[in-house]
């Protein structure tokens, strides 16, 4: 059976130092108030407690103690801001936290988008970004407010990568940023082009020659009785091999990637049809599809 004093019961006040008397541990430094034996309340401390002079320059000025007799508390509520949320929920938060009705939010990396939650005072991590790009995203969140000082805090894990710039901070604080870059002769890249190519000249030609318009996902699939289904007739207009089309893909696809590809031949279809391996299909050499099943 675990029991818990509840944090309702629990209220911080000044003590009393005068009346008191405080004392200051020989081994971890640590101040206290009681004293029992002059045994040091920290765990596993060899160190004695012993009597400190609260008129010192360097108790009365401390800046710790000046807080925390001085400093105004205000409430603290903390919320996540994740992907799980929906749109509707994350906005929800966004605005809280702008209107100040929350003042910490618990992110995950998509934070790093442009998601304006107003003034950020300080931005803390858990771990230490995987690039220079990243602690930028991150810790640029703070302070864009030119009324608003910024104030990151990276906490560096006990792994390589942490104490790797732990131990050089200017190789994440100020490293060079790779420019983005996409290799356009990247295969799933093309082969999504290729396929949009033939989409679009497709619902053209649906629309002018057949007078067709999918408005929806299901007005393509499975329109009424009777009528035809897009992928059918996706099919039929493949099969003539439209003349734009092929030169519409010649001109797009990167020169090295036709004869991988086979543009010239319409081989490419059989993936598309089936989803099969990269190169053409054995069992359907050429671009006729297989019977409907």
């Amino acid at each position: 059976m675990v029991h818990r004093v509840s944090h309702l019961f629990w209220e911080v006040v000044p003590v009393e130092e005068a009346a008191t008397g405080c004392y200051r541990c020989s081994h971890c430094r640590s101040v206290f108030h009681i004293n029992l034996r002059s045994v040091c309340p920290a765990y596993g401390c060899p160190g004695r407690l012993e009597p400190l002079d609260v008129r010192a320059p360097g108790w009365v000025q401390n800046h710790y103690r000046h807080l925390y007799q001085h400093m105004q508390t205000i409430p603290f509520s903390a919320q996540e801001h994740t992907a799980q949320w929906t749109s509707s929920e994350a906005s929800k938060v966004q605005e809280r936290f702008i209107q100040g009705e929350i003042n910490a939010l618990s992110c995950s990396t998509t934070f790093e988008l442009g998601v304006d939650v107003g003034e950020l005072q300080a931005v803390l991590m858990r771990n230490v970004p995987p690039t220079t790009a990243n602690y930028v995203q991150r810790a640029g969140r703070a302070g864009r407010r030119t009324d608003s000082a910024a104030f990151a805090l990276t906490y560096a894990q006990r792994r390589s990568h942490d104490l790797t710039h732990y131990a050089r901070p200017e190789r994440i604080v100020a490293g060079k940023i790779r420019p983005p870059s996409v290799v356009v002769s990247n295969e799933k890249i093309v082969r999504r082009h290729m396929h949009s190519v033939l989409f679009a000249a497709f619902f053209r030609h649906a629309y002018w020659e057949e007078g067709r318009s999918f408005r929806s996902v299901g007005d393509f699939f499975k329109p009424d009785d009777g009528i035809t289904p897009g992928p059918e007739l996706l099919r039929e207009y493949a099969a003539r091999h439209p003349t734009d089309v092929l030169a519409a893909l010649q001109r797009v696809v990167p020169a090295p990637l036709h004869a991988e590809l086979d543009i010239e031949g319409w081989g490419w279809l059989n993936r598309l049809w089936q989803g099969g391996p990269r190169r053409p299909s054995t069992r359907y050499p050429s671009w006729t599809p297989p019977p409907a099943r």
